[in-house]
């Protein structure tokens, strides 16, 4: 699994930050998704987790989609591991669009499950809390919706589905290892070779790290016992017809859970979950009236745990001046 490294400061980030490219087997058939993995150089205490998807593939959606990389800035900048990808048959991934996205679920939930692990690894001890957001614009909203519970993601890192994935899990903790060494001291990285006056060094140095005894073990992650917060950031998420036609379900075929069902979310309140969902007043593909309407069920569903923004003026495409609007929802939203 071959991967690069560069690194890059984002408008929204006053810290530096190092993107690793990389292929993760799907956890639906193995075929190999591109990934594009932002890790902040100081990270908080407790590791934060996003995973954002994009808009749908055959109409043009990939992991370059300027509202996806919008909100990933905003992210990186307040400390989030954050993954981007293409779906099979976007970009460099592999396979093809499927007729009913159940490949493309198991393609999020690969990443997902994928950048846990690394996450976990890059603790300095082992790591008891992880914060993770589920994102996704449009039809990569309707995928993060649909994306197996953070209790499955967490057995898929501890017992892989496929020889694949397991590879692909092992080479992502020799990643994350040697990224941690390399970054012991927060104002220096291997990667760029560039001193940064104003990163104060949060973590022991190379020296002091060798200087620990021999006989002191290194500290080792129970993915079991590992309490993961949820939260989900929607963008513009098609509701029905729309939604069924991206994501249809035969009769062959049980449609799976998905949390922007009402019901699904009500189940699912008692486990500490929040969502933020935004919308605009203008979007052609969802009528403001049914996003209000469904917005009234959804509260209803998880009380305090729900919240949303719509944004007047904005269509399902957006813009840079009212995705701000979102922006500033989601930085309120985060210090909640």
């Amino acid at each position: 699994m071959p991967i690069y490294k560069r690194q890059h400061t984002h408008s929204h980030t006053p810290q530096t930050s190092t993107t690793l490219n990389l292929h993760i087997p799907s956890l639906h058939d193995a075929i190999l998704i591109e990934t594009s993995l932002t890790v902040p150089t100081i990270l908080p205490t407790s590791r934060r987790i996003a995973i954002i998807a994009h808009p749908y593939g055959p109409l043009g959606g990939t992991l370059h989609d300027p509202v996806v990389q919008h909100i990933a800035a905003v992210l990186v900048s307040h400390g989030f591991i954050t993954a981007t990808f293409n779906f099979r048959g976007c970009g460099h991934s592999k396979g093809r669009t499927s007729w009913t996205g159940k490949a493309e679920t198991g393609d999020y939930a690969a990443v997902s499950a994928w950048t846990l692990n690394f996450a976990v690894e890059l603790h300095d001890g082992a790591a008891d809390r992880v914060e993770m957001m589920m994102a996704g614009y449009s039809y990569g909203a309707l995928v993060a919706a649909r994306c197996p519970r953070c209790d499955e993601l967490v057995q898929a890192a501890r017992s892989p589905p496929n020889e694949a994935f397991d590879k692909a899990l092992a080479a992502g903790k020799r990643c994350a290892k040697g990224w941690s060494r390399s970054h012991s001291d927060v104002g220096r990285t291997s990667y760029s070779g560039v001193r940064s006056p104003s990163l104060q060094p949060q973590r022991p140095s190379l020296s002091e790290l060798e200087m620990r005894p021999p006989s002191t073990p290194e500290p080792q992650v129970d993915l079991a016992k590992l309490a993961v917060e949820t939260r989900y950031l929607l963008i513009s998420p098609p509701l029905p017809p729309i939604s069924t036609f991206l994501l249809p379900s035969f009769g062959f075929a049980p449609a799976a859970e998905s949390i922007v069902d009402p019901p699904t979310a009500a189940k699912r309140k008692g486990k500490g979950m929040k969502m933020l969902v935004a919308w605009g007043d203008d979007d052609v593909f969802t009528g403001v009236k049914k996003y209000r309407r469904w917005g009234e069920k959804m509260l209803a569903a998880l009380g305090e745990g729900f919240d949303s923004v719509e944004v007047e003026g904005a269509g399902h495409f957006w813009g840079e001046k009212r995705l701000g609007v979102v922006e500033q929802k989601l930085e309120r939203w985060l210090a909640v």
